[in-house]
């Protein structure tokens, strides 16, 4: 659910945080995984490194609904995230998730930034996404506004009233359950808000997350436009 302060997720593994992944290898470990051992690793979960980007794929040997996982390597001493586990949906044994720890930087304003984990199990098939968070026209954490995909990002432009500083993410529709995407991607329970600020009133500010990659990305727009019309014009419309 929503960070309003640091908080502790359950079964928090490993203490140590890591500014970058460092060598590996790393390991996609979790309780869907359970063949050497669940949240242990072997060659079963063991990713690949290629441009920067760590990845595998990994059978699931565990029944379905929603399973805990983390990106580490063999000892847990880099972890992906330290704070808490992240979420991955199986439809149950012989299911295979492919995993992703990205270490390049990117700097184009999407987020995270660097070190973005993410699976293509992040939700169940068919699960839509909403936009939650302070200001009044994304609910005001009490409800959430839908969101349209387009392509592989799930986007929505909205008119900000008051200005000043908000938050928000997005959420898998009407619940806080099945995953939710900050500034720190992942689907992670745990994971940070996306935060942004609009300096004049009714400022129109566009939502996104890319559902391929995990990251997600708000842009403040500018000012919505005023149409300007004459009374001739008016009348011609209705005539």
């Amino acid at each position: 659910m929503k960070k309003i302060a640091t908080m502790l997720c359950a079964m928090l593994l490993a203490s140590s945080i890591a500014l970058a992944a460092g060598p590996g290898p790393f390991y996609a470990k979790g309780d869907m995984y359970c063949a050497p051992g669940c949240w242990n690793a072997d060659g079963g979960n063991l990713l690949s490194l290629a441009a920067g980007v760590w990845s595998g794929p990994v059978a699931t040997d565990q029944g379905p609904g929603r399973h805990e996982f983390k990106i580490a390597n063999l000892d847990w001493s880099e972890n992906y995230f330290p704070w808490c586990n992240l979420w991955v949906h199986t439809s149950g044994p012989g299911d295979v998730v492919h995993f992703s720890l990205d270490t390049n930087v990117y700097g184009d304003g999407w987020l995270p930034n660097q070190d973005i984990v993410w699976s293509d199990h992040y939700a169940p098939p068919g699960t839509t996404f909403e936009v939650i968070g302070s200001a009044p026209e994304t609910g005001g954490w009490a409800f959430g506004t839908p969101a349209n995909l387009i392509g592989t990002v799930w986007t929505r432009v909205l008119t900000i009233a008051t200005a000043g500083a908000n938050e928000a993410k997005f959420r898998a529709t009407g619940t806080w359950d099945v995953c939710n995407i900050g500034s720190e991607g992942a689907g992670a329970p745990c994971g940070a808000n996306l935060a942004y600020t609009t300096v004049v009133d009714n400022t129109d500010v566009k939502f996104e997350f890319n559902s391929a990659t995990g990251r997600a990305r708000v842009t403040v727009l500018g000012p919505t436009p005023t149409l300007n019309t004459t009374w001739g014009k008016v009348k011609t419309l209705y005539r």
